[in-house]
């Protein structure tokens, strides 16, 4: 079952939705809905959905505020309007699918089909394999094989990451983020924020905040994105309230 919520300012229009989900695809569990950024933002946080089906237009807010609160590309959103001028925007925002209003039932479905073939890739992406040694950094002259004991934590610069390695070496890889997080996901390397992944090993302490911070040991200050939040404490072995 995929875990799904529907977020709309207009309790008619979850509801036809609803209808139609519970209707056509039954491999959708609908865990909860919610008509405010708000709301949407503590179901998202707290039930971890595998599917969002977002509408644009909420209140006085947007989906875009939602989106830029939870600062998270893992999320498997699916925008919802009744415009069409959104449709750039939603793609910088890394959305499965953008929907117009009324929803076609064959555009829905075609959505649906994205986030489960998107699901598949990463479930196959985090299969066990042989444990790597060196992260291969490529720049536009070279492939560099750096050390993964050697990395303290990885920061994303636009299209490229910033690795910042021991004695105060930094290297820039041509690779967002992202591809770099599909080198090291089977090492001692956490996902703490959208914008950075840290080595555990390089820890030196966790700042108590609201989401929390991690203080490495060459200093450098990296913050606990709130989606992160919970893995980062199960990851390190304690309970999510600690950070409080």
């Amino acid at each position: 079952m995929l875990r799904t919520i529907i977020v709309d300012d207009e309790r008619l229009n979850i509801s036809l939705l609803e209808a139609s989900l519970q209707k056509y695809y039954p491999e959708l569990e609908i865990i909860g809905t919610a008509e405010s950024v708000h709301d949407a933002y503590e179901l998202i946080v707290n039930k971890k959905p595998d599917i969002i089906f977002l509408d644009i237009q909420l209140h006085d807010q947007t989906a875009f505020d939602l989106l830029e609160m939870l600062d998270d590309d893992d999320l498997n959103i699916i925008l919802i309007t009744a415009y069409e001028y959104y449709g750039i925007k939603a793609i910088k925002y890394g959305v499965v699918d953008y929907l117009l209003k009324p929803i076609q039932i064959v555009e829905l479905t075609n959505a649906i089909k994205k986030i489960k073939n998107k699901i598949q890739i990463k479930a196959f992406l985090k299969q066990p394999t042989i444990e790597k040694e060196f992260l291969h950094v490529h720049s536009r002259e070279h492939i560099e094989m750096l050390k993964l004991a050697d990395i303290i934590y990885l920061a994303a610069n636009g299209s490229y990451t910033d690795v910042y390695l021991i004695n105060n070496v930094k290297v820039v890889a041509s690779r967002p983020l992202k591809y770099i997080e599909e080198q090291v996901q089977t090492t001692n390397f956490l996902r703490v924020h959208n914008s950075y992944i840290v080595n555990i090993y390089y820890i030196e302490k966790i700042i108590k905040t609201k989401y929390g911070r991690v203080i490495m040991k060459n200093g450098s200050e990296i913050p606990i994105s709130a989606t992160k939040r919970k893995v980062v404490a199960e990851s390190l072995g304690f309970k999510t309230n600690h950070l409080e």
